[in-house]
């Protein structure tokens, strides 16, 4: 049976948003992997440097002050090769960092009220505060 996919259009076009926004601030450019794989291979003239993975926030940048990533991402970001960003993607702009510099909080059973069919709604999760990685988080407001 085939796992249920929850993006959206919407979804799938802020993400786009979001790696064009942290890629042109640095010059490098991106690659789409698969749908069941992270989201993007990340390249600076065209070598390859690192992963990035793009979290849906429906909400503003001055209101999000925990930053939700489930385990399994963390695990399979950590079993990578280069550079491991993490990128949120609010209705307004985005904040991002390294995901092997970040200090989250555990919760064995967080995340989203289940929907019907979704077998990640509900699962291991970290929780990266703001004010407690300030010196790694960096925000950039959408113009």
């Amino acid at each position: 049976m085939a796992t249920k996919r929850f993006e959206t259009t919407e979804d799938l076009n802020r993400e786009d948003r979001a790696i064009a926004v942290f890629t042109s601030r640095y010059g490098y450019s991106s690659e789409k992997l698969g749908k069941w794989d992270l989201d993007f291979k990340i390249y600076s003239d065209d070598v390859f440097i690192g992963y990035a993975e793009v979290k849906g926030r429906n909400r503003l940048l001055s209101d999000d002050k925990d930053f939700p990533l489930a385990n399994r991402k963390v695990k399979k970001m950590m079993a990578c090769d280069g550079a491991k960003i993490i990128i949120w993607a609010s209705l307004d702009g985005i904040t991002y960092g390294q995901l092997d510099r970040l200090q989250g909080k555990f919760v064995r059973n967080g995340g989203r009220n289940p929907r019907e069919g979704s077998c990640n709604d509900m699962e291991e999760m970290f929780y990266y505060n703001m004010e407690t990685n300030n010196k790694v988080l960096t925000s950039i407001k959408y113009k």
